[in-house]
């Protein structure tokens, strides 16, 4: 879209309005991770993982966020979860090595 504070400001309307869209807390944290907030695009993709625990984008970002913050055990248990749902992604593999 281009602009993230309306992205955001949608994307908090979708998830007052059903509190279970596993997608709209998925992208919530992905606004957050693009803009720095590290701390909280983690509680926002675990949030995500907790309604949907396979949530591939939710896996793979996690271990992204998790590199950022320094947290390398956490960031490698997210890739082995998430290449338990999908060994294919090629994003997944590229952090894999």
């Amino acid at each position: 879209m281009g602009d993230l504070e309306y992205a955001m400001h949608c994307l908090l309307k979708s998830v007052e309005l059903d509190s279970s869209n596993a997608e709209a807390f998925y992208y919530l944290g992905y606004v957050n991770a693009v803009k720095g907030r590290f701390e909280d695009a983690e509680e926002l993709f675990a949030h995500t993982l907790d309604i949907r625990p396979k949530h591939l984008c939710a896996l793979r970002d996690s271990a992204i966020v998790y590199l950022q913050m320094g947290r390398l055990d956490d960031a490698a248990k997210r890739i082995k979860r998430a290449r338990a749902v999908d060994s294919s992604d090629l994003r997944l593999n590229a952090l894999a090595e």
